[in-house]
Parts: structure tokens; C-alpha cells; sequence
């Protein structure tokens, strides 16, 4: 018989039950509203200048080869509406000073007419306006003196407008002495285009005779 006095063996200690974790907690709301952060705005680039356009050369016409630096004096009346009344245009050619009275005048008519024309078709377009308000007084007459030469550099012709006369019938007849008028202006600035009308300017008859005369030596 086993002995009443052996020691029994302890009884195996029942494991502790796990601990239940502890809930986690959800983090505590803030009663103020999250702002979202701002989006960062990209700065607006400004629109790249455009380059400053280079300002057209201004336009020349060559001198004929046997041109001659010469004062031209031009006449015509403007109708109501103060456009050219071609019927009226006269132009002459000066040897010598233009306000030389006993200089020597060729009427462009009798030997130049394509120079006359040119004239008419380049100064009518620079007194003319669509906005009748613009054009040159009309029922008046104009006398136009101009310089015309030619450039040494380049061959190409020059033009410059002396003077401008203007009289109305019954009136006497008066000189454009204000740079600013807005007429004598209009006729200042047709100088640019003036040029072209001289690009086959004919000599006067006794200086192309003996240029003739010298080349059939």
C-alpha cells in the first residue's frame, strides 16, 4: 500500500486567465472644425511683352540718271467738298530761286506731264479724309512750292515742301506760317510721298537739247 505519507504532488496551477486588453480610446474630437490647408495659388505670370516692332525703313525712289536738283512750283483749287479739282492743277519747273521773280519757269504741261500727274495723284490722296472733316478747307486755292533734290549717299530722291499759299476768292492770299495747322501739316507730310512723283522728271526743253546735243558727240 502506497504510503499515506508520500507527499502529493501540488495541483497544477490553473492559468490566470488573459487579461482583456484595454479598449483603445478613440483620440478626443476637437469641437473646433479642422480648416483645411490653403492651396498654394500659383502667382499669374505677367504676359511676356511683345517685342517693340522695329518701325519700317522709310520709302525711297531713285533720282533719274540725269537729274537735276530743282524748285517746282504747283497750283490747284480745291471744290466744296475739298478735294482737287484736276482741271485746275498747274505745275512748274524754277531755274533758280523760287521766289526770284525774274527766274525762269517751264510749264510742266508742255514737256512733263507724267510729273504732273504724279503730283496730282499723290498730294490728292494726302488731303484726302474720309471724315469730310478732315480734308483741307475746299473753294480754295493752294500754291505749293517744293524743294526737290537728291540724296548723295544713296541716289534716292528728297523732297521738301517750302512753302504753302492759300487763298479764298475775294480774299487775299496768305502763307501757312503755323508748323502746327492742320492743313499745312497734311501738305508737310505728303513730302514723304512726293518723292515718287519725280522718279522720271524730264530736264527742261533747252537743258535736254544740249544734252541730247552732248551725247550725239
Amino acid at each position: 500500500m502506497a504510503s499515506l505519507n508520500k507527499a502529493k504532488s501540488p495541483a497544477a496551477k490553473k492559468a490566470a486567465p488573459a487579461k482583456k486588453a484595454a479598449p483603445v480610446e478613440d483620440a478626443p474630437v476637437s469641437s473646433k472644425k479642422t480648416v483645411p490647408a490653403k492651396k498654394t495659388v500659383a502667382a499669374k505670370k505677367a504676359p511676356a511683352k511683345k517685342a517693340a516692332s522695329a518701325r519700317p525703313p522709310k520709302p525711297e525712289w531713285q533720282a533719274p540718271a540725269d537729274f537735276k536738283p530743282a524748285f517746282f512750283q504747283f497750283v490747284f483749287t480745291t471744290d466744296d467738298q475739298g478735294l482737287m479739282d484736276p482741271a485746275s492743277l498747274t505745275g512748274e519747273r524754277i531755274r533758280g530761286r523760287w521766289d526770284n521773280p525774274d527766274a525762269k519757269r517751264y510749264d510742266l504741261s508742255t514737256y512733263d506731264q507724267s510729273t504732273l500727274i504724279g503730283f496730282a495723284a499723290r498730294m490728292s490722296a494726302a488731303i484726302w479724309g474720309t471724315n469730310p472733316t478732315r480734308r483741307i478747307p475746299g473753294n480754295t486755292t493752294y500754291t505749293v512750292v517744293l524743294r526737290v533734290n537728291k540724296r548723295s549717299a544713296t541716289g534716292a530722291l528728297a523732297v521738301r515742301v517750302i512753302g504753302v499759299q492759300h487763298k479764298v476768292e475775294g480774299k487775299k492770299a496768305k502763307w501757312f506760317e503755323d508748323k502746327a495747322d492742320p492743313t499745312f501739316r497734311k501738305f508737310r507730310r505728303s513730302a514723304r510721298w512726293l518723292s515718287a512723283a519725280f522718279t522720271d522728271v524730264q530736264l527742261p526743253p533747252s537743258r535736254r537739247s544740249k544734252k541730247e546735243e552732248a551725247d550725239e558727240e
